[in-house]
């Protein structure tokens, strides 16, 4: 679903830089990095995590050997894991060696942010990164960085950046150099 935007004439134009998205919210961002390329920074914000499948346009085992092989830098800010898929995921992610991962307690927030070789876009909704996530009723709005979404991404990357650094984190490891 494409957001509208009213011109100064009463005609409907369609805005290219945002998208509503009410089915399969996650997807929307990781199919959108599946198909981009030279992956440079992530920032993943999301309470509970877990691996997914093709469903989201990229299996959880494509996504980690991506970071690996774009060499991205991913920040990770997930509450403490309390059940093993949570755990096994955020794991899996750490192995790569390109995380940065924090816990924070008191985390809510639903925030996915890239950069890429393509451009920049993030994910802010009501969806944790899990392939539950995928069968709730959810809602999610995607921003690309281009025309009046350039500084809508810019304040998203700073407060996924502010929330890695949040003041009760618990840093569970850092990326490999």
């Amino acid at each position: 679903m494409e957001a509208e935007q009213s011109s100064s004439s009463d005609d409907q134009e369609t805005v290219t830089w945002l998208r509503l998205t009410t089915r399969r919210v996650v997807t929307s961002f990781l199919g959108t990095l599946a198909r981009s390329y030279k992956w440079q920074r992530i920032y993943l914000v999301s309470p509970w995590i877990s691996s997914f499948g093709e469903e989201c346009g990229i299996t959880f085992p494509q996504f980690l050997k991506r970071l690996k092989d774009d060499n991205t830098t991913v920040y990770v800010v997930t509450r403490p894991p309390e059940h093993p898929w949570h755990s096994s995921a955020v794991e899996d992610i750490a192995r790569t060696g390109q995380a940065n991962i924090v816990f924070v307690p008191s985390l809510h927030t639903k925030l996915y942010c890239a950069d890429t070789a393509q451009g920049s876009f993030a994910l802010l909704g009501s969806a944790n990164l899990t392939s539950r996530s995928l069968n709730n009723r959810e809602i999610g709005v995607l921003i690309r960085s281009v025309s009046a979404g350039k500084q809508i991404v810019k304040n998203l990357f700073l407060e996924a950046a502010d929330l890695y650094r949040s003041k009760d984190r618990r840093l569970m490891t850092q990326r490999k150099m």
